[in-house]
């Protein structure tokens, strides 16, 4: 009797500490504040008061990564999180947990890759990078950086040096069946990448913004500035301002080659039940697209004023558009007016993932990485 008193002992002092494991965790996760605004359910992944170094973080939970200013994200469909910024990229699985961790000086674009590794791009190398941190260049420099066909697009103006320098691609994405996607700023077009092939398939060099809606997405003129891959080889476009037009319009590149406006360029707020293609996309940063064929936008116009709007915003297939969350501050007055700032989203059909960042008067600053379920928003 007293050996079975004491194993029952022993049974209840284990499920104690497990509790209370729990509960320290649960304590210590990262808080949502000084941002609000999110649905119920939402969680915040990671911060920039983290302890580890990108670098360094492999194996570490994201919520210990010191994340700094986030440039953009990107999710896959088997929940894996790719983000970046400025010098620095990094692979979270499912749990939260860091596959892969680089710190460069260059400028670093990457999405998850196979076995915890990355494709990674920058400057001109397009690289396959492992777990290991070896590096595997899977197109040569001359193909990501034609620089002679760029003299021909600029003319004398120098700037193809400039993105030979910088680098061209500005955001990148990769299919369900591994194929990935860049916006090349320089060349003005999209390109994919597989089979061991480069290819364009949309873009014919120049960025006036000439789109004849419903025709050749390789007779389209623009220039890139996000890209998001959905289902079936779609691919979603945030074409950029021209000297004669400062809105944004976002487009959808289909299957058949074709390319159609699918969100942007009216003059309506954003509201639940709009149409995409009669609301004005002010001052879009980043987009994200799920496996059902949704796409996501992050808003950051003008919250002092009547058709401002901060948040993010769901456009579904048949064109209606609704509002996934507003971000505010708790406090808004002890931060800079232009807060919060959505820089950066990601989607899989589970959650959409956001990076919010605020400065406050004193110079503090705040930086967080959210997890919004879907279901929420619809």
């Amino acid at each position: 009797m007293a050996l079975h008193t004491r194993w029952k002992l022993l049974a209840v002092i284990a499920a104690g500490v497990v509790l209370v494991g729990g509960l320290l965790l649960w304590l210590n996760r990262p808080s949502l504040g000084p941002f609000t605004g999110f649905p119920d359910g939402t969680e915040a992944m990671g911060d920039d008061e983290g302890d580890t170094e990108v670098g360094e973080s492999t194996g570490d939970s994201l919520d210990d990564v010191e994340l700094g200013d986030v440039n953009a994200m990107v999710a896959t469909p088997d929940g894996r999180l790719g983000v970046w910024g400025s010098g620095w990229g990094l692979v979270a699985d499912a749990d939260g947990v860091v596959r892969f961790g680089t710190d460069t000086d260059e400028h670093v674009r990457l999405v998850p890759g196979p076995d915890d590794g990355a494709y990674l791009v920058s400057v001109c190398d397009l690289e396959r990078v492992d777990a290991d941190g070896r590096r595997t260049r899977l197109v040569p420099r001359e193909e990501l950086c034609p620089v002679d066909e760029w003299a021909e697009i600029y003319g004398e103006s120098g700037a193809a040096r400039t993105f030979e320098k910088i680098g061209p691609i500005v955001d990148l994405d990769v299919s369900s069946d591994g194929a990935l996607y860049l916006a090349d700023a320089a060349g003005n077009r999209i390109l994919r990448y597989a089979d061991e092939r480069l290819e364009t398939i949309a873009g014919s060099g120049g960025w006036t913004r000439d789109i004849e809606d419903g025709g050749k997405a390789l007779d389209a003129d623009f220039k890139p500035e996000r890209i998001a891959v959905g289902p079936d080889g779609r691919v979603f476009l945030l074409a950029g301002r021209t000297e004669q037009d400062a809105t944004m319009i976002l487009y959808r590149i289909n299957p058949d080659g074709t390319i159609e406006a699918v969100g942007g360029g009216g003059s309506a707020v954003p509201t639940d039940g709009a149409r995409a293609t009669e609301v004005e996309l002010l001052m879009p940063t980043d987009i994200a697209a799920d496996e059902s064929g949704n796409v996501y936008v992050g808003l950051n116009c003008c919250p002092d004023e009547s058709d401002g709007f901060r948040g993010a915003v769901k456009i579904a297939p048949n064109g209606t558009l609704d509002v996934m969350f507003e971000s505010g501050l708790d406090a808004p007055e002890d931060y800079q007016e232009q807060d919060p700032f959505i820089d950066g989203m990601a989607a899989n059909d589970e959650h959409l993932f956001a990076f919010l960042a605020a400065s406050a008067k004193e110079s503090e600053y705040h930086g967080k990485v959210v997890r919004i379920p879907m279901g929420n928003g619809d």
